[in-house]
Order: C-alpha cells, then structure tokens, then sequence
C-alpha cells in the first residue's frame, strides 16, 4: 500500500516541557508535525488531554440540539425530542467514552451542560419558568441518567466484555490485573496498582480496575449478563 505524504502527519505524545522531537521522511517528503489529530472519530491532544476533543464535540452536540429546539416549534411530542435527543445529541457526547473520560471537573460540567440544557428546554414545555426547573427531578422523571454516571457505566461494561472475551483483545485483556485471593477480608478482585501521578491514577485502566472494584461485590463479571450488570448499576442510584 502507499502512503500519501501530503496526508500523512507527525504527532508526539508526551507530557515533558522538553520532549524529544525528530522529522520523519515519506518518499523524499517531510511529514508535517501536528499538535491534534482525528484517529476513527476521536481526538487526539499531543499532551494527552482530554480538552480540545470535548471542545469539538460539545459544540457539535450543541448544534444538533439547536436543530432539535428548531424542529420541536412545530410540534414534537416530548417523547419525540427525547428520542431525537439520545440519538443524535447524547451520542456525540458519550462516543468513545472510555478512551477519553474527563476526570476534571470543568470538562465535566461542561458535558453535562448540555443535557441540562434539553432538559429545561423540555421543563419550558411542561409549563415551568426556565431559570427555575428542577433539573435533577425533571431528568429522572425522563430517564435520562446523569451523564457522568453513565460513563462509569460504559467503562464497566467495557470491562465485561473484555474479560469474557466479547471484545476480543488480548493486548488488553494482559492489562488487567486480577487479584489472587488471600488471607485478607478483601473481596475486591482487581488488583489496584499504586499511581504516582494524577493522569495516571485516571488514566483507562486504573479507573477500570477501581470501578470493577466497587460493583464486584454485587455483580460477578465472569457469570451474569451485560444486562445484569445495567440494572445492579441503576439499583446503586449512580452513587459509584
């Protein structure tokens, strides 16, 4: 296969104030550096941060829930704008999540900003002044989750399916650390491993193993179903 050098480009990942930079050639071309870069819908910072792809997406998703506030004025059902709400809105904000999970509250407000924002727009339907809805009462009585928590969700049934083998990874699978039973009361069967930096400690697999962690007492990963494990998450009440 060739490569098309005026396509292809240069990214170093690294967290260092000084990292070592080197110009790479394609047939006689120099690849042009570049600091972010799009690899199958996800955006990619050359300081591993989560910030400039929520940027994108957060402004994406506000521009289909603007088309949505359009079309609701000539008459949608409630139901109606919420199907079109978690179909192409909330889809935006949670694709890919697991690679990307915010960990810092301003990058997680800002996603949920947009949710709150449906819901008002739909508590102004149902008679309520705008400054003035109930939020979290309105968004349960809709069913619509708070979407933090359901990205821990996501990251759980993620880990599932790695450990029965539905995502089919063994790169990933050798990632997780499984605890071997000992004399201590301990039922935790992830082995959480020490993290000497904050990236680090929120980084995918660590946060993995603490969120198996906290529903394995509750929920056998090996044994019950995906569905099982949606439903024990729900009776916790997104308190994980």
């Amino acid at each position: 296969m060739r490569l098309n050098a005026e396509k292809c480009a240069i990214v170093t990942f690294h967290r260092n104030s000084k990292p070592l930079m080197f110009d790479y050639c394609l047939s006689n071309t120099t690849l042009c550096r570049k600091s972010y870069i799009r690899d199958l819908g996800i955006g990619l910072s050359s300081d591993l941060s989560p910030e400039l792809h929520i940027d994108i997406i957060t402004r994406k998703a506000a521009k289909m829930l603007g088309f949505i506030i359009r079309t609701s004025r000539s008459g949608l059902s409630v139901e109606a704008m919420k199907i079109a709400y978690t179909a192409l809105v909330r889809s935006v904000l949670e694709y890919g999540c697991v690679v990307w999970c915010p960990y810092q509250l301003g990058h997680i407000q800002r996603l949920q900003s947009i949710q709150d924002r449906f819901v008002r727009i739909i508590d102004t339907k149902l008679g309520y002044n705008y400054s003035e809805v109930p939020l979290e009462l309105v968004a349960d009585q809709l069913g619509l989750a708070p979407l933090y928590a359901r990205r821990r969700l996501h990251d759980l049934v993620f880990l599932q399916k790695i450990l029965t083998g539905d995502v089919d990874c063994s790169e990933l699978l050798h990632l997780i650390n499984l605890r071997v039973p000992g004399r201590t009361r301990s039922l935790d069967i992830f082995c959480v491993q020490h993290c000497s930096t904050n990236y680090e400690f929120h980084s995918v697999i660590p946060r993995l193993h603490r969120l198996g962690n906290l529903i394995c007492h509750h929920h056998d990963f090996f044994c019950n179903s995906v569905s099982s494990l949606k439903r024990i998450f729900l009776l916790l009440g997104y308190t994980m």
